[in-house]
């Protein structure tokens, strides 16, 4: 049984009672997530709101001939008639409105259109309309959406290649004053000249690795067995990797000097690398390996089942998407994305599918009834907050004073149910 109210608090009741029944409101739905309002309420609700407004202009008003707030109401509401009418009109549909929205268990996810205000000539009600976007209606719909997904198994292979780059990561070079070989690092000066002699490519500290020529005419070919200190000549395909373009594939004449060469120092796969890697032995670093891989594995093939069961869900649950949450969603990406391009019509698709989802989830959240406990809340407040010292309490309070719990609540329901769906629909194979 409810306690007994207040005098006051019955009043308050009584009074909003009879507001709520005095005022006529029809509702269109041209669209599935539209909602057009078509109100209409007593003039006296007007009247009363337009005589505390005249009042507060009256009080405040310095008119020639009167001292202030002497004013006669007629003068001053002939003075000041227009700012009157849109303070009274935005007092009242500020006043009336969340009553209606309340009662006719609306929820606007768009600025509310107000227009046509009308008193009528009789003085006897007042109207206006109010447009605005609201969460469509649907039936959520999750058969068929069981999705398997399968992780690749780790090779032996993918071991031995891992190893091979992590030895190819460790490895050393060292100056040598040695014929260069292949898989040497060779730096030289070089000068390039094309069939009439003349200087077309000229580079000093130009670096190199070693590698066996295709034939005569390869640069490969000339560095091979070089010292520190030789200098070379020959005639040579010009190489992609240098830098005159229109030289590419083309004969030219070389001339360079071998300013330095660095031989490879390549570390054995045994136990003695693996403690260099802080491991026992060499199976030890292997296991650690295999271990990565797997967790890779499974995360890799856990995103792409994610990507395909959401497919399927948006796909299944197909409902007219409001035009002001994918606008919401395409504006906040587009602001995160702010000068770099990007592809339109991607980024809206993108919009629409994230829109679609959350309108999913919340549903999801709704008909598996999950809530946020206030020992949740207070945990996510206690992590979000950078001052430790702060009362979570006070900060509690303040949310649900102001109105903005919700923009903690919402986000963690709606986690709460996309855990749900994946716990429930996300199969591993």
């Amino acid at each position: 049984m409810p306690p007994p109210r207040t005098k006051n608090e019955l009043t308050k009741l009584l009074k909003n009672i009879r507001l709520i029944v005095n005022i006529q409101v029809k509702i269109d739905k041209p669209k599935s997530y539209i909602r057009e309002l078509t109100v209409s309420f007593p003039y006296s609700i007007y009247e009363n709101e337009e005589k505390k407004v005249v009042e507060k202009y009256r009080k405040n008003a310095i008119i020639a001939g009167f001292r202030k707030g002497r004013a006669p109401v007629s003068i001053v509401y002939s003075k000041f008639k227009k700012d009157i009418k849109e303070e009274v009109m935005t007092n009242v549909i500020e006043y009336i409105f969340p009553k209606i929205l309340k009662e006719h268990n609306l929820s606007p996810i768009s600025v509310a259109d107000i227009k046509d205000f009308n008193v009528s000539r009789e003085k006897e009600d007042v109207t206006f309309k109010a447009s605005f976007q609201v969460v469509p209606e649907f039936t959520l719909k999750l058969d068929g959406i069981r999705t398997v997904y399968k992780p690749q198994k780790v090779k032996e292979e993918d071991i031995k290649k891992a190893l091979s780059e992590l030895q190819e990561k460790y490895t050393l070079l060292r100056e040598s004053q040695k014929p260069s070989k292949v898989g040497d690092s060779i730096e030289i000066n070089y000068r390039v000249y094309d069939d009439k002699g003349e200087l077309r490519d000229s580079t000093d500290g130009f670096v190199l690795e070693c590698m066996k020529g295709n034939d005569a005419t390869s640069i490969f070919d000339l560095l091979l067995n070089s010292k520190v200190g030789e200098k070379k000549r020959g005639v040579i395909v010009y190489p992609d990797f240098l830098p005159v373009v229109e030289l590419h594939g083309e004969k030219v004449n070389i001339e360079f000097e071998v300013v330095n060469v660095k031989e490879k120092i390549i570390p054995p796969i045994d136990d003695d690398f693996a403690k260099t890697l802080g491991m026992e032995s060499l199976k030890e670093l292997e296991n650690a390996i295999r271990s990565q891989m797997e967790e890779e594995n499974e995360q890799r093939a856990r995103y792409e089942g994610e990507k395909k069961f959401v497919e399927k869900l948006l796909k299944l649950n197909d409902f007219e998407l409001p035009d002001a949450l994918r606008n919401y969603y395409l504006a906040e990406m587009e602001k995160e994305l702010k000068d770099d391009k990007y592809d339109k019509e991607k980024l809206i698709k993108i919009a629409e599918d994230k829109a679609r989802f959350v309108i999913i989830l919340d549903k999801v959240a709704e008909e598996e009834k999950i809530e946020i406990t206030d020992d949740e809340l207070t945990e996510v407040l206690k992590e979000e907050s950078k001052d430790k010292s702060v009362d979570v309490e006070k900060i509690k309070e303040y949310l649900v004073a102001t109105g903005k719990i919700d923009e903690i609540v919402i986000p963690l329901k709606r986690e709460k149910a996309r855990e749900f769906l994946l716990k429930n629909f996300l199969i591993r194979g």
